[in-house]
């Protein structure tokens, strides 16, 4: 029977107040923090998803057979796709237009030296299957060559792109960079 003055008693009580208060507070914020938090680990594991696990099992024994879950592509891939489909088509239209200017320099060339040529082919002209062998080891030398010179070209067209399209942080996560790696 103890008794406390007026002031004290609401000071009291308006304290325990602004602690629950407080502590509501604290709560909501926490909650609102770890629902941020799931959003964004659902969008960054659920959403890209294009095609989800597939599994079948068998009646008899003890199989599965299971698919794996795939990532849809990013919205502007066909957009970059587009433009390096685009400057490729222009880079291969300037080198056929180069390769058929050298072409007709080296036939105004020939014919200025088709005697030396005549006499250099009669000399080093093989027979039978073995000129067919080489002539075919050659061809797909030549060929190679080719090819990797194309793709020396290519590469940095492609690079070009890359970074035009995608932010340089997406460049450097090879998971999040559409086409891997660069």
């Amino acid at each position: 029977n103890f008794i406390l003055d007026e002031n004290i008693r609401k000071n009291f009580q308006n304290e325990l107040k602004e602690k629950a208060d407080q502590s509501i507070k604290e709560l909501a914020w926490e909650s609102e923090r770890c629902a941020i938090a799931l959003k964004k680990l659902e969008q960054w594991f659920t959403e890209p998803i294009g095609q989800d696990v597939v599994s079948c099992k068998s009646f008899d024994g003890q199989w599965e057979v299971s698919t794996f879950r795939t990532i849809e592509l990013p919205s502007d891939f066909y957009a970059m796709q587009e433009e390096i489909e685009r400057q490729k088509a222009a880079y291969f239209e300037r080198t056929k237009r180069r390769e058929t200017a050298e072409n007709s320099e080296d036939k105004s060339d020939s014919v200025r030296g088709t005697q030396t040529a005549d006499s250099k082919m009669s000399q080093t002209k093989l027979k039978g299957a073995k000129a067919m062998r080489v002539e075919r080891l050659l061809r797909k030398m030549e060929e190679r060559a080719r090819r990797r010179q194309k793709m020396k070209i290519f590469l940095p067209i492609v690079r070009n792109v890359l970074t035009s399209h995608c932010p340089s942080k997406l460049l450097h996560e090879t998971t999040s960079c559409p086409i891997g790696s660069v």
